[in-house]
């Protein structure tokens, strides 16, 4: 059953709240309780958020409506423990246990060095930046050079200038 739909006495006929059991709303399940504590409601559990609009799935030879589409009434104090069990979803599940083993397995790394600080392998060698840069000083665009190595246009251009040092000028 996917909604829980609250009815009152003075309007019967059309559920004065409808809780959404797959992604309960906090502020709609208070009102729901209120209406349950103070107004005298009862709610209908069932697929359909009203169930006096909706087309219940039917079998073919009687008529009858299935038995997994039945609205299923609610009162009073299982109401109650219904909606204040949405209030709580959450903060009822337990955190999560590591086994010991595992716990004493775990050690700290050692502090990265010069020699074994990770680092990205180059995607072009000298000869093809040094080729590029001369490429597109001669008016070919980035992204066309970009498309001839293989690699993002952004790349190639970033590795062209970090290489250039402070004496080039920033490319646009």
């Amino acid at each position: 059953m996917k909604y829980l739909s609250i009815f009152i006495s003075p309007q019967p006929s059309k559920p004065i709240v409808v809780v959404d059991l797959t992604k309960p709303n906090r502020l709609t399940i208070t009102d729901a309780i209120y209406y349950t504590n103070f107004q005298n409601g009862h709610a209908y559990l069932s697929n359909y958020k009203n169930i006096f609009t909706c087309k219940f799935d039917r079998r073919d030879d009687t008529g009858e409506i299935k038995l997994n589409d039945i609205p299923k009434r609610l009162e009073g104090d299982e109401l109650l423990k219904k909606l204040e069990g949405l209030l709580t979803r959450g903060k009822d599940k337990k955190s999560r246990k590591m086994h010991p083993a595992s716990i004493a397995n775990l050690c700290p790394r050692r502090r990265f060095t010069r020699d074994d600080r990770p680092c990205k392998k180059r995607l072009l060698t000298d000869a093809q930046l040094d080729e590029a840069n001369r490429l597109h000083e001669s008016g070919l665009a980035w992204r066309v050079l970009g498309d001839r190595y293989r690699v993002n246009h952004d790349t190639l251009r970033l590795a062209i200038k970090k290489r250039g040092g402070k004496d080039q000028t920033p490319l646009h």
